[in-house]
């Protein structure tokens, strides 16, 4: 997230060219419109935290600007930058919820000190709204389960009914997960027939089972590996960042097939001298199925044809491991701030569908498998958005940046 953006709304172009130098010798990032109209084009398109506007204005004035943005779902918090000092008018105003008014000619030490109380309160607001959304998510995450129990023990099995299969191999390439195995498992129980000491199966049960036994195995080891690593103590060795550094190479060699499904191109940063004096504690094995769960994590939900760039660097006594992709904008907003702790969370998918081409049934266990690894080894993991401006020629581009750091031994 973009931290500390200003919109300047302001007719006069001497005294907006003016506060927009001030502003940003004083280290904000500025936008500024002429009109209420033209503010409303910039905060459509832009992450903006604080308006501050005048009040008369052609085209579209503060107040009418005001109204609009207290019709927005994310709305920045509003400081009134204006000449006008009648008592009713400021009052009129200050019941449209704006945050602060202030009479021009204001001082400048004072306009800071509000523009910084403006930032505490948007910050605020901004946290609230997260955790609103967040308690939302996981209730109807909640709910899901509930769905699913009260199908799975109401559910009136049927063999004779054609799609029965048809509708079954759907729902292992949808994604499906725990409630596909459910489902098999209950047909099996319900429709076997005991002959002395053998039971038959229905064939085209045994056949789905054997179609998709390598999945359930691979599966079966996901739910072993979080037991054993949840369970358990890990041994941890002392290793250079070389290492660590050449773990990471290695796994990106054997990640090649996996990156031409979307035709990806898999980057890793530069090595330091630095890597060749810095030891950190972990365990090897662990490590790099750490990694390889975090670069195929960010294939399965990169736009094709994108790279993914993963960097080993060594910053504030951590060394630091981070996996960067790029997301299709048209499906996908990648980790909003409402996400970022349940992501880690068990059985938590934000995407329902499944990358199938990966051999995986997409459980929800592939980052909190990480970040059971990551605690083990006395670490944190984050994931979030980033914007990248690097390409002047567009405007910003989303990313999902995931970051992990181990400390130094």
């Amino acid at each position: 997230m973009d931290q500390k953006r200003i919109l300047l709304v302001e007719d006069s172009a001497s005294i907006r060219k003016g506060l927009v130098s001030f502003l940003k010798e004083a280290g904000y990032n500025i936008e500024s419109a002429e009109n209420g109209k033209a503010a409303l084009e910039i905060l459509k398109s832009d992450n903006i935290q604080l308006v501050i506007t005048d009040l008369e204005m052609p085209v579209m004035g503060g107040s009418e600007l005001i109204d609009n943005i207290s019709a927005m779902e994310d709305q920045p918090v509003i400081i009134v930058l204006t000449s006008h000092d009648n008592a009713d008018l400021i009052v009129n105003i200050m019941k449209k919820g704006v945050f602060d008014y202030l009479i021009k000619p204001v001082k400048k030490n004072d306009f800071l000190i509000r523009i910084q109380n403006a930032f505490k309160v948007s910050e605020l607001d901004r946290m609230k709204r997260i955790s609103e959304k967040e308690k939302v998510i996981r209730l109807e995450h909640q709910l899901e389960w509930y769905k699913l129990i009260e199908k799975m023990n109401n559910k009136n099995v049927k063999l004779k009914e054609s799609h029965l299969f048809e509708n079954l191999q759907r729902s292992f390439n949808q994604g499906s997960g725990i409630g596909v195995m459910l489902s098999l498992i209950d047909l099996i129980t319900t429709t076997a027939k005991k002959k002395g000491n053998v039971y038959e199966i229905n064939e085209k049960i045994l056949d789905e089972l054997l179609k998709n036994q390598g999945i359930v195995y691979k599966t079966m080891q996901t739910f072993a590996d979080i037991e054993q690593i949840t369970s358990s103590e890990i041994e941890l060795k002392k290793v250079l960042m070389i290492d660590i550094y050449d773990i990471v190479k290695k796994s990106i060699e054997e990640l090649q097939g996996l990156a031409l499904i979307k035709s990806h191109n898999l980057i890793l940063s530069e090595i330091k001298k630095i890597f060749n004096n810095i030891e950190v504690n972990i365990n090897e094995s662990y490590f790099k199925k750490l990694v390889e769960e975090l670069i195929i994590n960010a294939m399965k939900y990169s736009e094709k044809n994108s790279n993914i760039v993963v960097m080993v660097d060594y910053l504030d006594n951590n060394a630091v491991l981070s996996v960067i992709n790029s997301i299709n904008s048209s499906e996908d907003d990648g980790i909003p701030m409402e996400y970022e702790n349940i992501v880690f969370e068990p059985f938590f998918r934000k995407i329902k569908y499944v990358q199938e081409q990966y051999k995986t049934m997409d459980y929800g266990l592939g980052l909190t498998f990480v970040e059971r690894i990551v605690k083990k080894h006395n670490g944190r993991v984050l994931i979030h958005n980033i914007k990248d401006y690097s390409d002047y020629s567009k405007t910003s581009i989303t990313k999902v940046r995931c970051q992990v750091m181990i400390p130094k031994a």
